[in-house]
């Protein structure tokens, strides 16, 4: 093709555009025949650009959605960790605040003067026959001290430092005191407890009748008996828990009983100290 052809075919391509371009920006009420030829040519590409553009802009903003969607779970996740260990305090709180009221109880019923103490650890050799508690000898503490709870007896002190105190449990195995059976008025002897934390109850005295122990006119044991410190020793005063009776044994020796104590040990948390000087039995007789 000459030079002359394909300057006049650049022409008339000019000329025809310029002609399409003017007819589609005037404002007019029909289109031309060729603009409708050709807006049905690319009908079919429109609607596919169309539909796709639609779809990728409906698939980001799903994406978009499901990122915020997740940041918000996760933020939800957070806040409801933080909301549980709110709940989680404020149970401890609610527990602690009962533990105390049942302390702050028993010390308005009692004539003694108690100081309440935390427990602050344990013996790692003695774990259940120890505790540390956080008074000491700038608090008044001195070995001999008695422990106490609302329960009943937790037992003395045995070791003071300036601000603690170590606490011989009563279930240590070397520790013994003095007890009355509630219901009858016997005396016996609590000790020599075994490693289910089980104490030992053994009468005080047993009348003897010819050679043999005739037990059953002068000690009476029963199940479910409730034992409480007798007040002599001059430790413990009179009338605190020690534990019920949960089994008697009667053997050519006389009468025995198995003791649970009334006070949880594995589970201390908060204890009394008491400090008034003690009545004995024996002094009142």
């Amino acid at each position: 093709m000459s030079k002359k052809l394909q300057l006049l075919l650049s022409v008339i391509i000019g000329i025809v555009v310029l002609i399409l371009v003017f007819s589609t920006t005037v404002p007019r009420e029909k289109l031309t025949a060729v603009e409708k030829i050709w807006r049905d040519v690319i009908f079919p590409f429109q609607k596919a650009f169309s539909t796709v553009g639609t779809a990728l802009t409906n698939s980001w903003e799903y994406l978009t959605s499901l990122k915020s969607a997740a940041s918000e779970v996760i933020r939800l996740e957070e806040e409801l960790k933080k909301v549980q260990l709110e709940i989680e305090k404020l149970t401890e709180v609610r527990l602690e605040n009962e533990r105390l009221k049942d302390l702050v109880g028993f010390k308005n019923d009692s004539d003694a003067t108690l100081v309440p103490a935390k427990v602050i650890g344990r013996d790692p050799r003695a774990w259940l026959n120890t505790i540390i508690i956080d008074k000491g000898d700038k608090n008044g503490v001195t070995e001999g001290t008695p422990i106490v709870t609302y329960s009943g007896v937790v037992g003395h002190v045995t070791f003071t430092s300036a601000f603690t105190s170590q606490v011989t449990l009563l279930v240590d195995p070397k520790t013994a005191l003095g007890g009355i059976i509630q219901r009858t008025r016997d005396f016996v002897i609590v000790d020599k407890a075994n490693s289910n934390g089980l104490l030992k109850v053994t009468p005080l005295y047993q009348k003897e009748e010819g050679d043999s122990s005739i037990t059953s006119s002068i000690i009476d044991f029963q199940e479910g008996d409730l034992v409480i410190t007798s007040g002599f020793g001059g430790v413990y005063p009179k009338g605190l828990n020690i534990g019920v009776i949960t089994n008697v044994i009667r053997g050519p020796e006389g009468i025995t009983g198995t003791l649970r104590p009334s006070v949880d040990f594995s589970r201390l948390e908060e204890v009394f100290i008491l400090f008034t000087p003690l009545v004995t039995e024996e002094a009142s007789l």
